[in-house]
Formats: C-alpha cells, sequence, structure tokens
C-alpha cells in the first residue's frame, strides 16, 4: 500500500558534485539546509545578511554583492543605542557604530566572495510581503523591531516578482551560475491562512513564468514536499509554522539525490559516519577498544584525504590526536 504521495522532482542535469560550491539565499529555510549540508563538509555558504524573505530584499541583496560597495556611518540608523541597517538581520547591531560596520562589511565581504567562486545559486523565497518605509519607499529585508508605523506592507504582484528576480539574474556578474529556485515551507501564519496560500502561489507563478525565460533555472519543490509528502503536524515544530528537524532532514535528503551525482553520495556516507564518529561518547573513554576505534578513525582520514584532497579534515584529526593524547 502507498501511504503518502511523493513529489515527483524533474531530473536536474548535469548533477553536480561534492566540490561544487553552493550560495544559498532567502529565507531562514535555505539557513537551515546550508547547516544539513555543511555536515556533510559540502561547500556552502548562505545568507550574509541574515535571512530574506521576500524576493525584492533577494534582489537587492545580490545587486549589493555584485557591487561590493561597503556600508558607512551614513548608512547606519539608530534604534534606543543600536546601531543597524535595514539590509541586515539584527545580528549585526551593536551599540558601537565601528563594530557595526566591521560586522556589515566584514559579511558583505564574505558573501561577495562565495558568490564569486559559486557554481550554484539557490533561492529560498519565503513570502510575497514586503514592508517599505513610508517616508522613502525604500522595501526593508528586515525591520529591525522598528515601530509598525513607520512601514507600508503590501503583497507584490507576479509580474513585479518576475521582473525583480529577471533583471537581478541577467546580470553578467551571474551569467556562469546556474539557478536554483525553491519556495520555504515555512508557513507565514501572521500573515493568516488564506494570505499565506495566496502569498505563495504568487511566488509558485513567478519561479514558473522565470523558468521559462532563464533556460539555466531549475525548481525544486521543497514546498510541495512539505505539504504533500510529510502531510501532517508531527513534521512541524512546536509553533506549528517550522518544518520539524526530521522534515528538515527528509527536505535535505530529497535535494541531495535530486542535484548532486551518484559519488557525491558515497562522500557524504563517508562524512557522515565521519561526524557521527566524532559525536560518539564512549562509556569509558581510556578502554583499549576506544584507543584501537580512534587510532582507526585516524586511518580513515588519512584514506578519505588521499581521495578527497579538496576537503579539509584537520578539525576530525585534531580531535582523535587530542583523545589518544588525552589516554595514553
Amino acid at each position: 500500500m502507498i501511504f503518502v504521495t511523493k513529489t515527483d522532482i524533474p531530473p536536474f542535469e548535469p548533477r553536480i558534485r561534492h566540490t561544487s560550491r553552493l550560495f544559498m539565499l532567502g529565507s531562514c529555510f535555505s539557513v537551515n539546509m546550508a547547516e544539513k549540508l555543511e555536515r556533510y563538509k559540502l561547500p556552502v555558504a548562505t545568507n550574509p545578511f541574515g535571512p530574506l524573505y521576500n524576493p525584492l530584499s533577494i534582489c537587492s541583496a545580490l545587486k549589493r554583492l555584485e557591487d561590493g560597495r561597503f556600508y558607512t556611518a551614513g548608512d547606519l540608523m539608530n534604534r534606543d543605542g543600536l546601531y543597524f541597517n535595514y539590509d541586515f538581520h539584527t545580528v549585526t547591531s551593536c551599540d558601537d557604530p565601528t563594530e557595526t560596520l566591521r560586522r556589515m562589511n566584514g559579511a558583505l565581504e564574505y558573501g561577495r566572495k562565495a558568490l564569486t567562486e559559486a557554481d550554484v545559486l539557490v533561492l529560498t523565497l519565503g513570502t510575497s510581503f514586503v514592508y517599505s518605509l513610508k517616508e522613502s519607499g525604500q522595501v526593508v529585508a528586515n525591520c529591525n523591531k522598528m515601530p509598525s508605523a513607520l512601514f507600508n506592507r503590501e503583497m507584490i504582484s507576479v509580474s513585479r516578482t518576475v521582473e525583480a528576480l529577471h533583471e537581478a539574474l541577467s546580470s553578467p556578474y551571474l551569467s556562469d551560475k546556474r539557478i536554483i529556485f525553491t519556495i520555504s515551507p515555512i508557513r507565514h501564519l501572521s500573515d493568516g491562512l488564506a494570505a499565506n496560500s495566496l502569498s505563495k502561489a504568487r511566488l509558485r507563478v513567478a519561479v514558473e513564468e522565470l523558468l521559462s525565460v532563464i533556460p539555466r533555472a531549475y525548481y525544486f519543490p521543497s514546498y510541495e514536499i512539505m505539504l504533500d509528502e510529510l502531510r501532517d503536524y508531527r513534521f512541524y515544530a512546536d509553533d506549528m509554522t517550522h518544518p520539524s528537524k526530521v522534515a528538515v532532514d527528509y527536505i535535505r535528503d530529497r535535494f541531495i539525490e535530486t542535484v548532486y551525482d551518484e559519488q557525491t553520495t558515497a562522500y557524504i556516507a563517508e562524512t557522515e559516519a565521519l561526524a557521527k564518529a566524532v559525536e560518539h561518547r564512549p562509556l569509558n573513554p581510556r578502554s583499549d577498544s576506544y584507543k584501537k576505534f580512534a587510532r582507526s578513525m585516524l586511518d580513515k582520514i588519512s584514506s578519505m584525504k588521499k581521495r578527497y584532497p579538496e576537503t579539509e579534515f584537520d578539525k576530525e584529526v585534531r580531535f582523535f590526536q587530542k583523545t589518544l593524547e588525552q589516554v595514553e
């Protein structure tokens, strides 16, 4: 018997290798996915500005990364003694303007380098709703907990989403990047269920139009997997909004099997086993059996370094070497 409706995912060809660099930009779901991929030592960078939820802010971030223009003191605002900029998440804010600029420009440099080196750009669209400053009309990526009276809120049209993303992705700076669109499965319940549904639908229609005009673009159905394959509240976190860890892991696995080649599958199995070995806590770390295990892991890492010379294993080597030093 079949108990789920499995999402039919079109082939992603040619598939990428474990050395292919991903740059992920978009909602906090992109951060969840990146963390999972990093566990397997797959080269991935994500959200230098912090989570970005609407298409216009994603486009603005891409243009700023292309331009590379540093932020200056004139770009800072102050809220209750904290300096911030509407392009960034609150994590960059602090009470020292010099430190705030250092954090922002450091993130900009990191993002620009990562985007330049990326083979694949993954854009996770979260919502069609945007917030803009009443005074200037500037669309903000993050309201930074400023009073709601300062902002206008609107749901942008499909055509405006298509126009903005097509313009941003048509830049020569991004011409060598393959594009993967996905829609965040995170529900924006504060918008209301009907408005959230409409917001996601507009994003999906916009992506479909973009696929027809950007040959190197592809759609991965994170949203559909969550709604159909994982159609149960047990796959949501306690807030009934975010996918649970199990759900994120499942969607990650579907992503990996879709975009990565077979050789990468074997590579992932080895790196996952290595990660579990590091996390393992023995009953008696001084036992002969655990010493033997640690030595065997160092031998295994040595073999992996020869087969995957582009992957960094220094942290794991130090862990098992330190383990042996402490027990011998």
